[in-house]
């Protein structure tokens, strides 16, 4: 998983939608982890238990983003088919990925599924259960990359400590999943190399470090292949609000599928880093 001298984040493209979601507390009441101490809120796991669009955010649920050549931008709706029309395309040819995100508010635990939960049941998927995020620590070299996935083998970045320009860290991870001198005894002095992964879930927790009115702003200015540029809004995290991600292949692009899972392992360098 080395990034391969000669290759060029910048020459890849793909599409991507970030949807908020609702747990519809009107007809289920919360769930929380079978507890008798500081029991733990848990997204619904079923399928149901969703508002079926959040009426405030319209404008945001309904942008279609497409990175290639470098940035991340909106897509020209009268070229690309709405993001909510893939949506619906259970069979659609170019879907490459997509992920359902939460985080537990009250310990800033990110939880996740590999599906979209308001069009299948969490209970009756292979896991039955929200899965928290976590990190396969894979070196490179004189560094180490952090691979966000679910489950992972740790659950904090890998390597030592950053320096302090590594503003992504703190914008992207609550505090608990910072690096950090027990985050992994194989490479406890090793430079963190940057962040790869799954990249539904990288782009959920850019989305999830602003508030909905601001995700399309920090998503096309703040998150660029290969880098973070650091914005000033507050994260909006808390465990009513929701995110559902896919990644499409980009039907005007030339890049494969097999391409983007050699970004995700780091093939080409991180996919955000310093």
């Amino acid at each position: 998983m080395a990034y391969t001298p000669g290759s060029s984040i910048n020459n890849l493209s793909f599409l991507f939608s970030a949807f908020d979601i609702r747990p519809n507390y009107d007809i289920h009441s919360p769930r929380h982890t079978p507890s008798t101490f500081a029991p733990l809120w848990l997204p619904p796991n079923r399928k149901e238990d969703f508002r079926p669009r959040p009426l405030d955010f319209l404008d945001t649920n309904d942008t279609l983003y497409r990175w290639a050549g470098g940035e991340i931008t909106e897509v020209n709706k009268s070229t690309y088919p709405r993001a909510s029309e893939l949506n619906t395309r259970t069979s659609n040819p170019w879907r490459f990925r997509t992920y359902s995100v939460f985080v537990q508010q009250n310990n800033g635990r990110i939880l996740a599924v590999d599906f979209d939960a308001r069009r299948r049941d969490v209970r009756d998927s292979d896991i039955t259960e929200w899965c928290e995020i976590g990190f396969h620590h894979i070196p490179a070299g004189n560094a180490v990359y952090s691979y966000l996935d679910i489950p992972g083998e740790y659950l904090q970045l890998a390597g030592a400590a950053p320096s302090s320009n590594a503003t992504w860290i703190n914008q992207l991870f609550p505090q608990g999943y910072h690096c950090g001198p027990s985050a992994d005894a194989q490479y406890p002095t090793m430079r963190h190399a940057g962040l790869i992964g799954r990249l539904p879930l990288i782009i959920s927790l850019a989305a999830l470090s602003c508030h909905p009115t601001q995700v399309k702003h920090v998503l096309t200015r703040c998150m660029r292949p290969g880098r973070w540029s650091v914005h000033t809004a507050s994260h909006h995290r808390d465990e009513k609000r929701g995110l559902v991600v896919t990644v499409w292949r980009d039907p005007a692009g030339t890049t494969t599928a097999a391409q983007l899972k050699q970004l995700e392992e780091g093939h080409f360098g991180p996919i955000i880093g310093f």
